[in-house]
Parts: structure tokens; sequence; C-alpha cells
């Protein structure tokens, strides 16, 4: 009985069965074509060292896994089923391949054949060194646009915590892909750039990581060095002494505010003599996304100066918006003190303006005005950063709000809408949520940035996408079309 005749080779060998397949692959050669084939079963390969394979005239579709052939040098697969010709790349030795005669197959299947297959001499008959060729052609455009999208790409990647290596990867492999469009090679320039990309991603992606590191350990000796050399030589203040008994944290707080201290009397002298020289001395990262320290891509849009105030009239506090979070920073000691974080994960805020609203006579509030892609504004008490009033304000993006200089209460807002709006804040109870009045609505027809007004020519400027607009004589009675 012949195991192969008039069916599949799937079903269980018995023992003698198994004698005469073997036998069959006897003198490294095997001929099993027109058998009707539909699939293989692995075990009747097992141990076999067979180095040329006959299977045509079959109607195999592929090969299953564990057919083990590492010697097979030629194979014949012509005017099978085959469709998908991602199995072959097991069998690296081969030189000879055959498979025209596959109504699935196309010509950029034999390139990828020719990319799958180092060894291969020989595709259907023919010499495949022109196709390797044209493929090691590509290979080295390939190798060049990769090294230039990867470094790019990585080089402004490297910075974030929730950089995601995969993702990038897949990102990349897309962006590259697309910009290859012959349709003969795309199976082999999809292969070769898959495979290229995760291993330049993980090298260069570990390379800058180093980089980094090294960098970052060398500007720390650098700078500590520095301070060493600056304090050579000066006598220790009782303060200073005083500090090594005292908590960790108030000592940095001393120390950084006597350093701020003495580089503002530096600063000074400097700017005495003409010239301005400033060292960054201290980074806050205060905006980060679900309070991820590491978080290095939200965007910090918008930070402004606390105004004087009659309970107030050192002016060393700043305000900065990004991300959903708005922070109170004092300057003195580096700290952030008050942090206000919007209930709505995908706000963006950024802009923030300032305002001084007289109470009773005696007594003034510190009003924080937010806004930002959700088109609301938010009002804060300047002093705890407390919401006590949030509001739709326009129909896109506010990007600009301004207090009117005069008019404590008087709220200017600009938006992606083209609009400009006037709102009066004044409410000194502050009730809770209660909107303010809108008193002036303008069509600047203009995607709007920014907005500035001249007190001494009373005109409100509008910046843009679209250029400046200006009205002179800005008032609240007259109609703007």
């Amino acid at each position: 009985m012949d195991i192969f005749e008039n069916q599949p080779v799937t079903s269980h060998c018995e023992p003698s069965e198994k004698v005469h397949t073997d036998a069959a692959f006897d003198n490294n050669n095997s001929i099993l074509d027109r058998r009707d084939i539909t699939s293989l079963q692995p075990e009747i390969f097992t141990d076999c060292n067979i180095e040329s394979l006959d299977l045509s005239n079959n109607r195999l579709q592929n090969f299953p896994k564990g057919v083990k052939l590492p010697l097979l040098k030629k194979l014949n697969l012509s005017n099978n089923e085959i469709q998908d010709i991602y199995f072959l790349s097991e069998y690296s030795s081969l030189e000879e391949l055959n498979v025209d005669g596959n109504p699935q197959l196309q010509l950029s299947d034999k390139f990828l054949l020719v990319t799958l297959l180092p060894k291969l001499k020989l595709i259907d008959g023919v010499d495949c060194t022109p196709m390797r060729d044209e493929i090691d052609k590509l290979d080295l455009q390939i190798d060049d646009l990769i090294d230039k999208e990867c470094h790019k790409e990585l080089s402004t990647a490297l910075y974030s915590a929730t950089f995601d290596c995969n993702n990038f990867k897949r990102c990349l492999e897309l962006k590259v892909k697309s910009m290859y469009v012959d349709v003969d090679k795309r199976k082999a320039v999809n292969y070769k750039i898959e495979r290229k990309v995760k291993a330049k991603v993980e090298e260069e992606y570990s390379k800058l990581r180093a980089r980094f590191e090294t960098n970052k350990c060398e500007t720390a000796i650098t700078n500590t060095n520095e301070r060493r050399d600056e304090n050579v030589g000066e006598k220790k203040s009782p303060i200073v002494e005083s500090n090594f008994s005292a908590p960790p944290r108030k000592r940095e707080v001393q120390e950084l505010t006597d350093t701020l201290k003495c580089d503002t009397k530096r600063s000074r002298l400097d700017m005495d003599s003409g010239k301005f020289d400033y060292d960054a001395m201290l980074f806050i990262r205060c905006h980060s996304s679900r309070n991820d320290p590491y978080d290095c891509q939200t965007q910090v849009w918008k930070a402004a100066f606390a105004p004087k105030t009659k309970a107030n009239t050192d002016s060393d506090f700043v305000a900065s918006c990004g991300g959903n979070i708005v922070c109170l920073i004092d300057c003195v000691t580096a700290t952030v003190k008050k942090r206000y974080c919007d209930a709505n994960i995908n706000e963006r805020f950024f802009c923030l303006a300032w305002t001084v609203v007289p109470r009773n006579g005696e007594l003034e509030n510190l009003t924080l005005a937010v806004g930002g892609s959700e088109s609301y504004i938010v009002l804060l008490d300047g002093v705890d950063l407390l919401c006590f009033c949030k509001f739709k304000a326009h129909e896109k993006d506010v990007n600009t709000l301004l207090f009117h200089p005069t008019k404590p209460t008087w709220l200017l807002s600009g938006s992606y809408d083209q609009r400009i709006k006037v709102w009066d804040i004044d409410d000194p109870s502050r009730e809770k949520n209660k909107a303010p009045k809108l008193l002036l609505e303008v069509h600047a027809h203009n995607f709007l940035l920014q907005l500035v007004y001249s007190e001494k020519h009373n005109t409100l400027l509008a910046a843009g996408e679209d250029g400046l607009t200006f009205w002179p004589n800005f008032s609240l009675d007259k109609k703007y079309v």
C-alpha cells in the first residue's frame, strides 16, 4: 500500500507503513508529484535528510509547522494551491525552488522568496541574481531612510516616560512603507522594513538612552564642582550651619533661598553694567499627567505673576497652566503652593489672566481666570485655587484671556471660533457657579491667539492666524460687525 496515493498525508502511520515511508526517502531524493496530496504530516519527515523534494502537481497550500528539512536544497512546489509563502523561510538552505502554476502567487511573492532565502540561486528555473541585486539596492535605501526617520523621531520621543517602543516601531513601519509604491517589491520591502525597524529602534533607543543618562550624570557632576569651587574659602554663616540640624526639606529651601538671593545680587550688578547674565537654577515639573513624575509630554502654555494686593505687596507667586492643571508656585522657595486639577482629563489649559477685584473698600479678591481646549473658562480663587465658577464661553478653544486694565471685573476672551467676548465677573460674594454676564461679542474674522489692550490709546488689538486686527476707541456702546 502506498500511503501517498489518492489520500492526504495526514493519517497516523502504522509501524509497517512508517518503514515504507522511510524507504521513500533513501538516496536523499523524493518524488511525490501527482499524488493529490492536500497536506503533509510532520511525523513522516522525522530524521529525514533529503536534499531534493518534488511535490509538484498536488493540492498543497503550505507546510504545517514541524516539518523539519534542514538539508533541503531543491524543492518543487509547482502547480499546487500555495497562497502564503512565508513558511518557506524555515528552509534557509534552499538553492532551487519552483512555484510556478500556483494561481495565488505573483511576482511580488518571488521577490519576497529571494528575500527570505539567502542561498536561493534559481526560482522557476531562472537565475534570481538580478532580483537579488534589486533587493540589495532597496536594502540600502531602506537603511538610509530608517536611520534618518528613527533618529529624528527618537530624539524627541526619548524624553517621554510614556514612550512605547513597540508603538513607535509600528508607526515607523507604516511611515517608511508608505514611501515605497513599487507593487512588485512591496512584500519584500515590507518584510525587510519590519525586521530592520525592530532592530534599529531597539539599538538606537538603547544608545540614546545611555547617552542621555551619561549627560545627566556629567551635568550633575559639573554643577556640583562649580558650586564647590564657588564656596571655597567662604566662611559659613551661622544660619547655614544651623540648617544642618534642621529637617532636610527646610534645609533645602533655605539653601535654595540663599542661592537665589546671591544670584539676584549678581544679576542686578550685571544689569547696572548693561549686561544680562542669568543662570537657570531649578526646573519644576508640576503639570504631569496623572501625577507621573516622568511625564515629559504635557505642555505648559502660559505663566503669569500674581498682581500685588494690599495684603501682599510682593509678587513672588507665579501661576502656570498646562494639561488640565493650574499651579501656583512660590518662586522664593521653588515650591508648588496650590494646585487645581480640572475634572475633565481631556482639558488642556492654554491661557490664564489675573485680576484684583475691590471689595468693601478695604478688602480685595484675587481672582485667576483660565481657559482652554474644551471651550470653558474657569474662575479660581487666587489664594487657594478653588473653583467658584466654570462656564461655557465659546464654541472652540479659548486661546487668550485678558482683564481690562481699568475695569478689573471685565474679562475679555478670544477663541478659535473667531469671537471676542467681554464678560463681567463682578461678584464680590462669589456665589458658586453664578455665570458672568456677557457684555459684548465681537466677530474678529480671525482665528484668535492673543489679545492686548492699550489703555493710553483706548485700543484693543487681536493677533491671530490671519494677522493683526485692532479696534480704536473700543467701547461697549459700539456695534462691531
